[in-house]
Order: C-alpha cells, then sequence, then structure tokens
C-alpha cells in the first residue's frame, strides 16, 4: 500500500531540523562542514520520537498518555516444561490479560503477582494448563537493555498458543525505516517534537517550538481517542466458560508470609 504523500519521514525531518540549525536542508552537503552536523541532527530526531513516543503530561496530570498505536496485539507460544519465558525486545509492558484461542472456552490467563507465583510453585509443584502468570525483571547485564520475563502457574505441559496486547518500544526511524509509527495524522507532531529539542538544546531553553509542540500534542491526542473503540461496559459473567478449575491462590501479608 503506498505511503500517504503528505506524511513525513527522516529525510524530511534532518532537513528541516538541519535549516533550524543554520546547517541547511542539503543533507548530502553536510559532509563538507566542519563539524559535519549528521550524527547530532540524528540524536536530535530520535530524541524528538522518544518525546513524541512518551509524551509529557498535560495539564497537571501525573498519567502518561499512551497511543492507540503503539499497542499491538500478537500471540506467544509456551513451551512444555518451561514456567518461565522472556518476553520480545519490544514489550514494553501488558495490557490486559493473556487469552486462548477462541472456541478452546478457557477464561483468560489471570494476572497475580511474582511472589504469590513463587509461592504457589513452592507448594504445588504441578504441570497443566495455565491459569495464572506474573510479570517481572529479567537481571540486566547492562550489554543489552533490560529484558522482562513472564512466568507461569502451572508450568505449562504442552504447548499453548495464548493472545496478548501490549505497550510496545519502538525502534529508531532511518534511511532504509524512514517513518515514525503514527502515521500522516501526527507527522507535524512530531516535527514540531523534534525542533522543540533542537531549540532546547541550541538555546539551553524551551520556545516556540514547545510551544507549537504542545499545541500539536493536545491536537493528536483528540485524534488517536476518537480512533479507540467506544467502552461499552465490562460483562465479568464467564458462567459459561470452563474455567472453574481455576487452582486456589495462597493468601499472602505484607510482609511475604502465607497466611492459613
Amino acid at each position: 500500500m503506498a505511503e500517504s504523500s503528505l506524511s513525513l519521514g527522516f529525510p524530511d525531518f534532518q532537513a528541516e531540523v538541519g535549516s533550524f540549525l543554520g546547517h541547511g536542508r542539503d543533507t548530502s552537503a553536510w559532509a563538507a562542514l566542519d563539524p559535519d552536523p549528521t550524527d547530532d541532527v540524528e540524536a536530535i530526531i530520535q530524541a524528538g520520537l522518544r518525546q513524541f513516543y512518551f509524551p509529557p503530561s498535560m495539564g497537571g496530570k501525573d498519567e502518561m498518555y499512551e497511543w492507540s498505536f503503539l499497542k499491538p496485539v500478537t500471540t506467544l507460544t509456551t513451551t512444555a516444561d518451561d514456567y518461565d519465558q522472556t518476553l520480545p525486545d519490544d514489550f514494553g509492558g501488558l495490557l490486559g490479560d493473556f487469552t486462548y484461542p477462541v472456541g478452546t472456552g478457557f477464561g483468560p490467563v489471570k494476572e497475580r503477582n511474582e511472589l504469590q507465583i513463587r509461592d504457589l510453585r513452592q507448594a504445588l509443584d504441578s504441570t497443566g494448563r495455565p491459569q495464572y502468570f506474573a510479570i517481572r525483571e529479567r537481571a540486566g547485564t547492562g550489554t543489552t537493555g533490560q529484558r522482562l520475563e513472564v512466568i507461569w502457574f502451572p508450568t505449562p505441559d504442552a504447548v499453548y498458543t495464548m493472545t496478548y496486547q501490549y505497550l510496545a518500544l519502538v525502534n529508531k526511524i532511518s534511511a532504509a525505516s524512514p517513518y515514525p509509527l503514527g502515521g500522516m495524522a501526527h507527522a507535524e507532531t512530531i516535527m514540531e517534537s523534534c525542533l522543540a529539542i533542537a531549540e532546547a538544546r541550541k538555546d539551553d531553553e524551551k520556545g516556540i517550538h514547545w510551544d507549537s509542540f504542545m499545541t500539536r500534542l493536545k491536537a493528536s491526542m483528540r485524534y488517536d481517542q476518537q480512533r479507540k473503540p467506544a467502552i461499552l461496559g465490562y460483562n465479568g459473567d464467564r458462567s459459561d466458560e470452563r474455567d472453574d478449575g481455576y487452582l486456589p491462590l495462597p493468601e499472602i501479608s505484607l510482609n511475604g508470609v502465607v497466611q492459613s
């Protein structure tokens, strides 16, 4: 499918940021400048993207806005006898529960805290269809970004395919992958984010492009909210599902001691 002719890609951001910084719009001529601004311009663009993807709070609100286009739905396949499983490199957080395929009649795999899962494994070293899960951080080494993993209970006794939605951590844009997520509708917001970063690094203060970014950000958020499905209400009755066999969880006090 052809890209919208109004979309902005990596070369457009390069040219606009380069022009703002006084290097001109012709990126092919930058190599002759001393110093060559190519790396600095790219660093500003990537910082502008990060600022757009994970935007500042608006109107004094503490919560961070989550874009609908950063919430893909995908599947995960378990491995028999493996109770812990590394999540994808771009996994930034789970949105909701894991669910089994249509027609199985199984209820969702319910989230619990990591201590509860460990206590269950200690008390019941069992295998079967996973009914509970927890997300936890893997130990970091500093050679890569820290990853997350999911732990299951019971330990899977077979291969199960589950669907889940998550908050994605996206990659840089480049000449080879020029288009940021969000599409044409957010192109000017992303451009102003990049220019706001350039302005702050050049002048050591926020200026007109920061104000323009915040104005555009509000418009982008309104557009994104309009594209989200309406909330029709929650129906928690799963009496027709075959999930009556959920294993009981231990009660855990604040200090981690299992109560009877």
